[in-house]
């Protein structure tokens, strides 16, 4: 299941809090079955009145470049939504997280993955610009729909921010909102589950190839 995060004009149900919040909090608590992704939606019938085919893209960590692959990433939610220019467009080109604990490669994840530790937690991001100009720009990490750190930073960029869920959250996860305007990524969610020492996660997707 998947919605349009992104679009010629603002979507305001991918802010933090709102309702793409809701039905991720759903997931975690097992009241929904299966997440809800967020993608790019375009509704271009033809070039007029300043619409473009390119303004709204949906971006894929597959594992290779195949049809069965990008597929396969689109249905488990490894993507991030984009709103950009014809000059240029925000890049999300990491973006993770991993636990204390652990220290091996099941000690992380990326979107749409789910990341079994004790915790605490190290949400990882890095951020440019596709024509490699600097620019400043505002970045939100979310966690269960609140905003755990909000700054701006100057592109590129990388940031690391440590976190500990409060204990009645079992499962949760950590989303990125970074941009605004013509320029907006907005990332799917990378969830957490805490389990006792020595609980383990999925082998991660390394990503930063086959976009």
């Amino acid at each position: 299941t998947a919605f349009g995060a992104v679009y010629a004009q603002p979507v305001a149900v991918a802010d933090a809090g709102g309702r793409w919040d809701g039905l991720l909090r759903a997931y975690c608590s097992g009241s929904r079955t299966t997440p809800v992704w967020g993608v790019a939606e375009s509704a271009f019938h033809k070039a007029a009145h300043g619409k473009r085919l390119t303004e709204a893209e949906t971006v894929v960590w597959a594992r290779e470049k195949s049809r069965k692959a990008i597929l396969e990433a689109l249905a488990q939610g490894r993507t991030y939504a984009r709103r950009r220019g014809d000059d240029y467009a925000l890049a999300l080109d990491a973006f993770s997280v991993s636990a204390e604990a652990g220290g091996g490669p099941e000690s992380v994840a990326i979107s749409g993955e789910t990341l079994k530790a004790p915790g605490p937690f190290t949400v990882h991001l890095r951020i440019s610009a596709s024509d490699g100009v600097q620019r400043s720009v505002p970045v939100q990490v979310i966690r269960a729909g609140s905003v755990i750190r909000e700054e701006t930073v100057t592109l590129p960029a990388e940031l690391a921010v440590a976190d500990a869920p409060p204990g009645d959250q079992i499962k949760t996860y950590y989303r990125l909102l970074i941009g605004g305007g013509g320029y907006r990524i907005v990332s799917n969610p990378v969830f957490v589950e805490l389990v006792p020492a020595g609980g383990q996660s999925e082998p991660p997707l390394a990503i930063g190839q086959g976009q």
